[in-house]
């Protein structure tokens, strides 16, 4: 028998090839938009770096962390933001967190806070670690 390679056929192998393609270039979940499943005793430890700036009870020259999953941004109580935070209208889930901790500048523009995180998975464990600490 004799197979009927019609353009829907050629289409699924296109499709295929391409997503082989994508696969190979080195396409990471943080870059996808999904974020890594992170441990939160390694984030505890890698979060120590924010301390410099973050405590999770009160604020210092960043706002309070815990409670940070979940909510809004320009939100803890008793700590003066940036406008542009402010206005931003965030929720603070662990994507947003992820995008945030790449760049913030570059995820909101005219925000105080400089400090990022390249490591996908070092983001992904800080994120887990304050998941925890509601």
């Amino acid at each position: 028998m004799r197979r009927n390679w019609s353009r829907a056929g050629w289409n699924f192998v296109g499709v295929m090839a391409l997503a082989s393609f994508a696969m190979t270039q080195g396409a990471s979940p943080a870059t996808a938009g999904t974020v890594l499943v992170g441990d939160p005793v390694a984030g505890k430890a890698a979060w120590t770096a924010c301390q410099a700036c973050h405590e999770l009870d009160s604020n210092k020259t960043g706002p309070k962390h815990r409670g940070l999953v979940g909510r809004k941004a320009g939100a803890a109580p008793g700590f003066k933001y940036s406008v542009a935070l402010a206005e931003a209208g965030i929720i603070w889930t662990p994507e947003n967190l992820d995008t945030w901790l790449q760049d913030p500048g570059t995820m909101v523009m005219g925000t105080k806070m400089f400090y990022s995180v390249s490591d996908p998975k070092q983001r992904a464990d800080i994120i887990a670690y304050l998941a925890t600490e509601k």
